[in-house]
């Protein structure tokens, strides 16, 4: 068997690619090989092992994400920053690091703390509930009020516009609207800047309409903190929770010794990433990508423009 040979049926906007089947998905690929194809969404290469997607990801120049991250790679959508390489990249990540600096993260703690205590007192006083709609969403979206300057009544439509955004990528069959996926959120967003112009306010927004940006810029940058600065610690503060609950010997050994908590955290982020399928990476100019035998296994080979 050639390694052109070696497919799997993954797509990665299945709505069933969640938990757990998940990890299902991700044994089948990982038994398909180290590198294994997939025909879905117009077709894309897949990485299985940790030592070549460590390697993919600190090897920006061959696979680059100048073309999206996002599978199809097909330049159609374009998310800052991580839709760009340096020396591009680490302009929008300079001017992106400080709202999430180590000492703006020290200067949020009581607030943080604060938030965090009442969200949770609410919860346990009200004798449970839907621990994601109760904190796990509530949380980041005050985090986004107060780290980036977003009005409360815009945070409030974070997660319909993003579940809007995430199910509509896919309406189409197998093809991708990336363009019309994204228009509610653009709107959002955009929406917000004109508001930073008509009152001001000392936050992040006002920093970006002062710097040296076009308004897609600036629409872009704040997507990526609406997005991604609510769905990571959404997913991740629900697989806590999750991972806790399944197991009544973990939550006894926490309550025995709560000085384990931050280990447990680290550890939940190791095993149950908050955020999936994350990079598509593309070839060279001039080169294409093919999977090639390698001493016995299938591995990734960049080749030049008509070579098999």
């Amino acid at each position: 068997m050639s390694c052109r040979d070696v497919g799997v049926d993954l797509d990665p906007y299945d709505p069933g690619l969640t938990e757990p089947t998940v990890w299902d998905a991700y044994t089948a690929a990982r038994a398909a090989g180290p590198v294994a194809r997939s025909a879905r969404r117009g077709g894309f290469w897949v990485l299985t092992g940790h030592d070549d997607v460590r390697a993919a990801l600190r090897d920006p120049r061959t696979f680059s994400s100048a073309s999206g991250h996002r599978i199809p790679t097909d330049g159609t959508q374009r998310s800052i920053p991580i839709d760009f390489d340096p020396p591009v990249h680490t302009a929008y990540r300079r001017l992106m690091g400080p709202p999430l600096s180590t000492a703006r993260v020290r200067e949020m703690r009581p607030f943080l703390e604060r938030t965090i205590a009442d969200l949770v007192g609410r919860f346990a006083a009200e004798g449970g509930g839907d621990v994601v709609r109760a904190v796990a969403l509530p949380l980041p979206l005050a985090v986004l009020t107060e780290l980036v300057g977003f009005a409360p009544g815009t945070v409030e439509r974070f997660r319909e516009v993003t579940e809007q955004m995430w199910s509509g990528l896919t309406a189409d069959g197998e093809a991708v609207d990336f363009a019309g996926a994204f228009r509610r959120i653009a709107e959002l967003m955009a929406a917000e800047l004109d508001a930073h112009r008509e009152h001001g306010a000392d936050d992040f927004v006002t920093t970006l309409l002062a710097a040296e940006l076009d308004e897609q810029e600036r629409i872009s940058i704040l997507a990526t903190f609406a997005v991604a600065g609510h769905e990571t610690t959404m997913n991740a503060a629900s697989t806590l929770v999750h991972l806790l609950l399944e197991d009544p010997a973990r939550q006894e050994r926490l309550r025995a010794d709560p000085s384990l908590a931050p280990r447990f955290v680290e550890e939940m982020l190791r095993h149950r990433s908050p955020a999936q399928n994350f990079r598509a990476p593309r070839h060279l100019p001039g080169h294409r990508r093919r999977a090639a035998r390698r001493g016995g296994r299938c591995g990734p080979a960049l080749v030049r423009g008509g070579q098999p």
